[in-house]
């Protein structure tokens, strides 16, 4: 076998530069079928997939026809003869990259059957371009065309053809096999042609895992619902604001983190209206939040102002009668034309610290004496809260 095989791949009689059919001025017919097995990756950022392909090739050459010579029904050629063969040198248009696999040796394999038909097969991972339309992203479903075509042998030397039974095999969870775009072209290389090639045109589609759709969608749903319990805080508005804003936060920074894997999109998609809305709920719960406490706050300042009238007003009536100097300290009266609180207190009177006032509803405040000569509301709101 192995002397037939050398016989037959000897230079001097086989040159393996040559199409079968090129000293006849005639073309080579090579068939093509493509087995597509799951894709190893996707980008969305550069449009791209990755996969491993079987792509095998049946042709004719005449010059490997060794029926007068044995009976053998197949001979195998593998390893460095393969280099002594003649192969169409087909590529991918959409390739970016491609490498044939193997841990050895190449995986590619060939048989030459007895009248010179032959079978060619090989595996290789490659990473192909895909023009994705991300306007539903992530509940999106991409279609890729795959365009084969051969590099150097124009129409007159081969002409590619897809097998007639199973041209496309197509395994995988989440792609399938997409037929209408498969037909037999002849289309130019290049803008400035110098003659139209054989192309083999097909395609497949590409569904996106749950995986990435429940991350996408799920995560600004919780976000939402953190910011919602921000109400079980009642009138404490402080923390139903960092709450709100926290989770407003995330969401933002989530979004922009997706734009990282994908391209930018020049008008809104469906992710862009999905994460609108969820910031307009948490916007609105803030929104919310302020206007409840712009309402309730001037009522809560109104009622200091009254119970530090009372509290103040008892507190010097009861002073007076302990000590005489109170005497010329006079009683807080309300001053309607600027709408404050006067009272007036001689300087040189020592009073302790602080005096305890018990009212009616048993609160007890206490009260500062910086609390008697200061006319502006605001220092006096700042020093109940201090002291």
């Amino acid at each position: 076998m192995y002397e037939l095989l050398h016989y037959l791949l000897n230079q001097t009689r086989y040159d393996a530069s040559i199409p079968p059919d090129y000293s006849s001025r005639g073309w080579t017919d090579v068939y093509v079928q493509l087995a597509i097995h799951d894709i190893n990756s996707e980008n969305e950022q550069n449009m791209e997939f990755s996969s491993l392909i079987y792509i095998r090739m049946n042709w004719t050459d005449h010059r490997l026809n060794y029926s007068a010579n044995a009976t053998y029904d197949v001979l195998k050629v593998s390893g460095s003869y393969i280099n002594r063969v003649w192969v169409p040198d087909i590529y991918f248009h959409q390739d970016r990259k491609a490498n044939f696999l193997g841990f050895i040796g190449k995986n590619e394999l060939i048989y030459i059957g007895r009248n010179g038909n032959i079978r060619y097969s090989g595996r290789i991972s490659t990473t192909m371009l895909c023009r994705m339309d991300l306007t539903l992203y992530p509940n999106d479903i991409q279609h890729c065309q795959i365009t084969i075509q051969s590099y150097a042998y124009t129409k007159e030397d081969v002409l590619l053809h897809w097998k007639k039974e199973n041209p496309v095999i197509v395994s995988g969870d989440n792609i399938k096999d997409y037929p209408r775009w498969r037909n037999n072209t002849f289309s130019p290389q290049c803008d400035e042609p110098v003659g139209n090639f054989s192309t083999l045109n097909t395609g497949i589609q590409l569904k996106r895992t749950p995986r990435s759709f429940s991350q996408y969608i799920s995560t600004p749903v919780v976000l939402v619902s953190i910011a919602m319990t921000s109400f079980s805080f009642g009138d404490n508005f402080t923390p139903r604001v960092t709450l709100s804003g926290a989770s407003m936060t995330t969401i933002i920074m989530h979004w922009a983190g997706i734009y990282n894997k994908i391209q930018p999109a020049a008008a809104l998609v469906w992710l862009d209206e999905w994460m609108l809305i969820n910031l307009c709920f948490v916007g609105g719960i803030i929104l919310f939040t302020a206007i409840i406490s712009h309402v309730k706050h001037p009522k809560e300042i109104a009622g200091f102002k009254h119970l530090m009238e009372e509290s103040i007003t008892i507190q010097l009536e009861r002073c007076r009668k302990r000590w005489p100097e109170w005497n010329e300290v006079k009683t807080w009266k309300p001053d309607k034309k600027n709408k404050q609180v006067t009272s007036t207190v001689d300087e040189e009177t020592t009073l302790d610290d602080s005096l305890a006032v018990s009212t009616e509803k048993d609160l007890r405040w206490t009260v500062d004496r910086r609390f008697y000569a200061v006319k502006n509301d605001e220092l006096r709101e700042k020093y109940y809260k201090e002291f």
